[in-house]
């Protein structure tokens, strides 16, 4: 049995009276079996960067379980799925971080890598009946069902 810890964390955010809200799936990848270990959804403060803000902070906040999970454990790898072509472009430095939100991502995506955690990223076509992408899109609109 390998020592090392596989997962893939499915990100999306959705935009929707006027705020942005995110959702979030972590699931952990063993003996060519996968289970969800973590999920989140929320509502954030209009920032005027619409659902973007939403697929920011699912990701930082994936990231940020890595981290914690990392404290326990050696070796861990996230691959991050996500509809948005550019959330990748910040971390990876193919787009300067200009806003907060970016900053942010880059911000604890630098963290996380120091820490030795190796996180890629994965873009997927977004509404295309892909089952887990389609899980979270769900996801981050259930967020609003209490407001």
């Amino acid at each position: 049995m390998s020592n090392s810890h596989d997962y893939e964390a499915w990100v999306d955010g959705s935009f929707k009276k006027g705020l942005p809200s995110f959702g979030l799936m972590i699931y952990q990848l063993e003996e060519g079996e996968s289970s969800l270990v973590y999920h989140d959804c929320g509502v954030l403060p209009a920032d005027g960067s619409r659902q973007i803000a939403g697929e920011i902070e699912a990701t930082i906040l994936a990231i940020m379980w890595a981290r914690e999970y990392h404290r326990k454990e050696s070796n861990v790898k996230m691959k991050i799925y996500h509809d948005y072509m550019g959330l990748q472009a910040w971390p990876l430095r193919a787009w300067k971080a200009n806003d907060r939100n970016a900053k942010r991502l880059v911000n604890i995506f630098d963290r996380a890598i120091a820490q030795g955690i190796e996180i890629t990223f994965q873009h997927v076509k977004g509404h295309t009946g892909i089952q887990r992408n389609e899980l979270v899109d769900k996801l981050a609109a259930s967020a609003f069902d209490n407001i």
